[in-house]
C-alpha cells in the first residue's frame, strides 16, 4: 500500500508539472499579455520566427560555425578551474520553445524575493517545464502580443534619459593554468554552405561538452532586468555592462545609419530601421527606448505611434495629450524576437485614419519625429568558441557587431618597422570587417589583457603563459588566454621579420581557408593593384548594378511609404563638367495588386538628403516604348528611367534614398491590403559614373580623412611609406594601427604593400607618398619639418602662415572642394595653449615635390589616439578640411592656407569650363576692360571719320 501510495504521489505531482508547462504555453499562444519587465524570462536564444525581412549578409562567416538552435541554449556554469564548457541546446519540448520557460537556477540565500514565472501555476509554482520525449513534435516559438496603447505619452522637458543605477561589481577574472599547444591541423573537406543547428553532441574540435543535470522543480527565482545604462554622448559605447555573464549594449538610431532620426509624415505614415546583432550572443533581454516629437496639429487630434521588430508587434503609444516639446516612452519585448539582422519598424496614424489614409496624399501639418537618440537596448551573454581558426574573424570581431570594435594588439617594446608593418596588415583586415563601426587597437608591450588579443611573436619569444606552437616557418594559432578565460589569443608567428610578415599577410588575404588549431601561413601576396581599382569604389569604367551594392531583396518597397538605401563610394577626386554628373538608369517593377492606384504612386530618389528626381511608378511611354508594349505585352516593366545625380551632390561617401509613395485606388480597404515584395526596384538598375575625370587640388586633408586620399590612389598603398620614431610609444603604434584600419574600411581590402622605416631612414623612401606619425620632440622629424606646417604652435604662442592677397586670390584657380573660409584652428588653439592637443598637417614632401606629406603627431599620446578614433564621427570628420587639423578636449577645427596645386587630367572642353570658372572675377574685370577699350578705339575712329567728314564739306 505504501508503494501504490508513493507511486500515486508522483504521477500527481508530474502531471500537475506537465499541465502547468503546457498551459503556460497555451496561455502564450492563446494571445495574453506579455509579461512585464521585472516578469520577462531569461531566455537564451537568438532565432526569432522566419522573417522575410531579413537582410542577406555581406560577409560570408565559415559555414563551420555551429549555429545557434532555435529554442533555448543553456549557458553552462565555470566549474572549480574557471574553465566554461560549450552550451548545450534544452530539451525539445513545447515548453521549452516558449518565452516562459527555460532552464533556471535554483533560488540562493542571496537572491531577491521570488517573482512569480510566467506559465506558474498551483501545480507548477516555479513555471518550469519538464522535458518532452523526442518523438513529441516542436512547438513554434510564439509571437508578442502588443502592448495596449497607453493613455497618454510621458513628456520630457528637456528630453533626456535618466541615469542607470550603479551595477554590481564583478567578479575577477581566474587565470587558468598554462596553455597547452593545440593539436595540429586535421586536413577536412569544405562544409557545406548550410549548416544544421547544434546537437547536443558537440562537434568535432570543440571544446568537451559538460554534463548538465536537469534543473529541480522547486521554486525558480527569476531576476527583474536591470535598469537602462544611459545614453553616452560619443559615438562609442561600453560594449560590456553588469556582470560575466550578462553584458548589455545600447545601440541607438544613428548607430542604424540614421543621424538625422526618423520623419514620419502624414495622417498614415511608416518608417523603419536595420540593425545586427552578434551571431555568437544569447540574449536575455531587451528593450526599446524612444524619444519623439509631433506637430501641433498631430496635439490637437489622436494618433497611435506603434512599433514592430521583424513584423511582430512590440508596442504602441497613444499621443496628441502631451504638453512637452519632446516625449519618451519604453517597451520591453521577448529576445526570442530577435535575429542576426533585425527590421525596426515604427506605424503612426491618426485616430480613424487607417480604413482611408493609403488612398490620400500626405499632409505635411502631420507628422512625428523620431529622435536619433532613440535606442534598442539588448542585454546578451556570450557563447564560447573552441579553439579553431576556422571561427574567424569571430570571436575577435563579428561582423554583425553593431558597435565600434576594441581589439588589442600584444607586441614587443619598442617594436621594429617589420613588426608594425606586420600589425598594420592585421589591423587593415580587421578594420575592414569593422565597417563604419569603426575599430581602435590599443598596444600592449610584453603582457596580456583580459579581453580578446591578437599576439605578434617573433623569434619564438612569446608572452609569460603561452605555451609554444608545433612546427616551423610563419604560423597562425588561436588559444585560450591564460589571462582570461572566456578569451581567446590569435597568435601571428615568425621566426624572423619576413616569416611574420608573411603571417601577417596570410591572415588579412586569406583568413577564409584556415582551419585548425593552429597552421602554417605560406600564401604569397597578390600582384600589385591598378589605380582606383578599391574593391569599394564604384567602377568609372563601365556602369554598376545595384545589385552589386545591395541585396536585391532590401530593394523592395513592402508598405506604403518605404525608404530602401543604397550607400556607395566612389573615389575622391572624381570632377565633373559643368551642369554634369552621374546618371541613374532606374528601372521599377511593380506587382499585379489591384488596390495599387499606379497613375498616382511615385518614387522619390534623395542623394546624400537632397531630392535628385522623382519617377511615377508608372510612367507615360514615348513611341518606342508603346511599339514594344504592343509588340512584347508584358514587357512594360523593361521600363527605364534616367535621374541625374549632380556632380556637386556627389562625395567620396554616398547614399541613395528611394522613398515609396505607393496610393491605392478607391475601392481598396486600408486595413486589408496584400503586399508582394514584387514591388519596388530592379537590381539591374544602373549608376553611370563613366563621365567623369580625375581632377583635385591638394594638399586637402578631407580627402585624407574620407578615404586615406591620395594615398588610397593603389588599394595596396604600394607608394606610400609610414614614418615612425625610432622606439615608438604605445599609443604612437596604436594611431598608426587606426589609420590602417580607417584606410582598409574605406578602399575594401587590408593595406600590404606599404614601406615603413624610422625618422632616420626616411631617406630611403623619397619617391612615396609620406604619412608620418609620432609625438613632437625635439629630434623627431615632425619638429623638423615644423615649418612647412601652416600652423605653428608653441608652448606660448600660436601663429599661421598668411592669407593670400585679394590679388593673389584674383588670380588663383578655384578649388571647388576648398572650404569658403579661412578656418578657426587658430582661435582654438590661442584659447587652450598649454592643453594636450594632436594636429594632422598637410604639405607637398621637402624630398620629392610631386609627393605629398601627412604628418600625425602631437604633444600628447591619449590625444594623438583619441584624434585617430574620432574619424569615423561625422561631426569630427566634417570639421577636417584644408591643410591643417587642431584637435583638443574632444574638439577640431581646421585652417587652410589657400595654397594649393592641381592634380590630374581634364578633356580640352572641360578644362576650357574649369578655367572659366576658376578666373571668374579676373575674366570679369578683363572683359570690361576689353569693352572699354574697344569703346574707346571706336569712339576714337568716329570721332575721326567724323571730323574728317566736316573738313571735306567746309
Amino acid at each position: 500500500m505504501n508503494r501504490l501510495a508513493t507511486a500515486a504521489a508522483v504521477m500527481g505531482v508530474l502531471m500537475s508539472v506537465l499541465g502547468g508547462g503546457l498551459l503556460a504555453a497555451s496561455a502564450q499562444q492563446a494571445g495574453d499579455k506579455p509579461p512585464s519587465s521585472g516578469q520577462l524570462p531569461m531566455l537564451f536564444s537568438t532565432a526569432p520566427p522566419t522573417s522575410g525581412a531579413q537582410a542577406q549578409q555581406k560577409f560570408e562567416l565559415p559555414s563551420t560555425f555551429p549555429t545557434i538552435p532555435s529554442g533555448v541554449a543553456i549557458i553552462p556554469q565555470p566549474d572549480n578551474q574557471g574553465q566554461r564548457a560549450p552550451a548545450q541546446p534544452a530539451a525539445s519540448s513545447p515548453a521549452a520553445s516558449s518565452p516562459a520557460a527555460g532552464p533556471q537556477a535554483p533560488a540562493s540565500p542571496a537572491s531577491p524575493p521570488p517573482a512569480a514565472a510566467p506559465g506558474a501555476s498551483a501545480g507548477n509554482p516555479g513555471g518550469v517545464a519538464p522535458a518532452m520525449p523526442p518523438a513529441q513534435p516542436l512547438a513554434p516559438l510564439p509571437t508578442t502580443t502588443p502592448l495596449p496603447p497607453q493613455d497618454v505619452a510621458t513628456p520630457i522637458v528637456p528630453p533626456t534619459i535618466p541615469q542607470a543605477s550603479p551595477l554590481p561589481a564583478t567578479a575577477a577574472p581566474q587565470p587558468a593554468p598554462a596553455q597547452s599547444a593545440p593539436a595540429p591541423p586535421v586536413s577536412v573537406q569544405a562544409a557545406p554552405g548550410r549548416v544544421a543547428p547544434a546537437q547536443a553532441t558537440p562537434a568535432a574540435g570543440a571544446a568537451p561538452a559538460a554534463s548538465v543535470t536537469p534543473p529541480p522543480t522547486p521554486r525558480v527565482v527569476v531576476p527583474p532586468l536591470r535598469d537602462l545604462p544611459p545614453v553616452q554622448s560619443s559615438s562609442t559605447y561600453p560594449m560590456f555592462a553588469g556582470s560575466a555573464d550578462s553584458r548589455g549594449q545600447i545601440i541607438r538610431l544613428r548607430d542604424m545609419g540614421r543621424s538625422e532620426g526618423l520623419h514620419l509624415e502624414g495622417t498614415a505614415a511608416e518608417a523603419s530601421v536595420s540593425f545586427t546583432a552578434r551571431q555568437d550572443d544569447a540574449f536575455v533581454g531587451s528593450r526599446v527606448s524612444l524619444i519623439f516629437s509631433y506637430s501641433q496639429a498631430v496635439a490637437r487630434d489622436e494618433g497611435e505611434l506603434s512599433v514592430l521588430l521583424n513584423n511582430e508587434p512590440v508596442g504602441s503609444v497613444a499621443i496628441g495629450k502631451s504638453k512637452g516639446p519632446k516625449s519618451r516612452t519604453e517597451f520591453t519585448f521577448s529576445p526570442a524576437l530577435l535575429a542576426t539582422d533585425n527590421r525596426l519598424q515604427f506605424r503612426f496614424a491618426l485616430k480613424g485614419q487607417g480604413a482611408d489614409a493609403c488612398k490620400i496624399a500626405r499632409d505635411k501639418a502631420f507628422w512625428v519625429n523620431i529622435e536619433p537618440n532613440s535606442f534598442v537596448y539588448l542585454s546578451a551573454a556570450r557563447l564560447p568558441l573552441a579553439d579553431d581558426l576556422a571561427f574567424l574573424p569571430r570571436p575577435f570581431v563579428d561582423p554583425k557587431d553593431p558597435l565600434t570594435l576594441t581589439l588589442p594588439f600584444v607586441m614587443p617594446a619598442s617594436p621594429a618597422p617589420e613588426i608594425l608593418q606586420a600589425a598594420g596588415m592585421v589591423a587593415g583586415y580587421f578594420g575592414l570587417i569593422a565597417q563604419y563601426k569603426g575599430a581602435t587597437f590599443p598596444v600592449v608591450f610584453d603582457g596580456l589583457p583580459a579581453t580578446n588579443a591578437i599576439v605578434f611573436v617573433l623569434a619564438d619569444r612569446y608572452p609569460p603563459g603561452v605555451a609554444s606552437i608545433p612546427g616551423e616557418g610563419p604560423r597562425l594559432a588561436v588559444i585560450t588566454n591564460p589571462a582570461q578565460v572566456d578569451s581567446k589569443l590569435l597568435l601571428v608567428i615568425g621566426a624572423n621579420a619576413a616569416e611574420l610578415q608573411t603571417a601577417a599577410a596570410t591572415l588579412a588575404l586569406g583568413a577564409q581557408h584556415l582551419s585548425g588549431g593552429w597552421t602554417a601561413a605560406r600564401d604569397p601576396l597578390p600582384p600589385p593593384r591598378k589605380p582606383y581599382d578599391a574593391p569599394k569604389w564604384i567602377s568609372t569604367d563601365h556602369p554598376v548594378r545595384l545589385g552589386d551594392l545591395v541585396a536585391p531583396s532590401s530593394l523592395n518597397g513592402r508598405r506604403i511609404a518605404d525608404s530602401p538605401q543604397v550607400s556607395f563610394r566612389t573615389a575622391p577626386d572624381l570632377f565633373f563638367g559643368a551642369l554634369s554628373g552621374g546618371t541613374l538608369y532606374l528601372r521599377l517593377h511593380r506587382a499585379d495588386d489591384t488596390w495599387i492606384d499606379a497613375g498616382n504612386s511615385r518614387l522619390f530618389v534623395y542623394l546624400n538628403q537632397r531630392i535628385a528626381g522623382e519617377v511615377p511608378l508608372e510612367p507615360k511611354l514615348k513611341v518606342l516604348s508603346r511599339l514594344k508594349e504592343w509588340l512584347f505585352p508584358g514587357r512594360a516593366d523593361d521600363r527605364v528611367s534616367q535621374v541625374i545625380l549632380p556632380g556637386y551632390q556627389l562625395f567620396s561617401s554616398n547614399r541613395l534614398d528611394f522613398v515609396f509613395e505607393l496610393r491605392a485606388s478607391q475601392s481598396a480597404d486600408c486595413t486589408s491590403l496584400e503586399w508582394s515584395d514584387r514591388t519596388g526596384i530592379d537590381p539591374d538598375s544602373l549608376i553611370d559614373l563613366t563621365h567623369v575625370a580625375h581632377f583635385a587640388a591638394f594638399p586637402n586633408l578631407a580627402l585624407f580623412a574620407n578615404s586615406g586620399f591620395p594615398f588610397s590612389r593603389l588599394a595596396d598603398l604600394s607608394d606610400t611609406a609610414f614614418v615612425v620614431s625610432e622606439a615608438p610609444s604605445a599609443e604612437e603604434v596604436q594611431a598608426f594601427l587606426n589609420i590602417l584600419g580607417k584606410i582598409a574600411d574605406d578602399t575594401g581590402i587590408p593595406a600590404t604593400r606599404y614601406a615603413i622605416v624610422d625618422a632616420a631612414h626616411v631617406d630611403t623612401v623619397a619617391d612615396r607618398n609620406l604619412i608620418v606619425v609620432g609625438l613632437d620632440s625635439p629630434d623627431s622629424l615632425l619638429r623638423k619639418w615644423e615649418s612647412y606646417n601652416s600652423v605653428h604652435i608653441t608652448s606660448t604662442s600660436v601663429s599661421a602662415v598668411p592669407q593670400p592677397s585679394f590679388f593673389q586670390r584674383l588670380f588663383q584657380p578655384f578649388d571647388p572642394r576648398a572650404p569658403y573660409y579661412a578656418g578657426a584652428a587658430v582661435e582654438l588653439a590661442r584659447m587652450n595653449l598649454g592643453k594636450p592637443y594632436a594636429y594632422m598637417s598637410s604639405y607637398w614632401s621637402p624630398l620629392d615635390a610631386n609627393r605629398i606629406v601627412v604628418a600625425i603627431g602631437g604633444n600628447n599620446g591619449q590625444a594623438l589616439v583619441e584624434m585617430t578614433k574620432q574619424w569615423e564621427d561625422p561631426d569630427i570628420t566634417s570639421k577636417i578640411q584644408g591643410d591643417f587639423f587642431y584637435f583638443t578636449d574632444g574638439r577640431g577645427e581646421f585652417y587652410t592656407s589657400n595654397r594649393r596645386k592641381f592634380v590630374g587630367q581634364l578633356p580640352i572642353w572641360w578644362r576650357i569650363q574649369w578655367l572659366a570658372g576658376s578666373f571668374g572675377p579676373a575674366a570679369f574685370i578683363l572683359i570690361i576692360c576689353a569693352i572699354l577699350i574697344f569703346a574707346v578705339t571706336i569712339q576714337r575712329f568716329a570721332a575721326y571719320h567724323a571730323n574728317k567728314l566736316l573738313a571735306r564739306r567746309a
